[in-house]
């Protein structure tokens, strides 16, 4: 898994967690790959600027090891 660097606009700031990614389908070869320790955070889409304005609005996927949890 990659660290983009559109994913920086997002650090610093709070988010829920939406989901857990358990499996992913890969576009390239229609194989499914687990994962392990990543999640979708709530609201935090690529919004395609660096990649020749695409419009899908993936979600980024975050490892757990580069997340901070909140404070209650």
């Amino acid at each position: 898994m990659l660290w983009m660097r559109v994913m920086k606009d997002y650090c610093g700031k709070t988010y829920s967690v939406f989901r857990r990614v358990e499996t992913i389908l890969l576009e390239s070869n229609g194989k499914l790959r687990k994962m392990k320790n990543t999640v979708l955070l709530e609201g935090v889409m690529c919004k395609g600027s660096e990649f020749y304005g695409c419009d899908r609005s993936c979600f980024h996927y975050w490892r757990e090891a580069w997340l901070k949890r909140a404070v209650e």
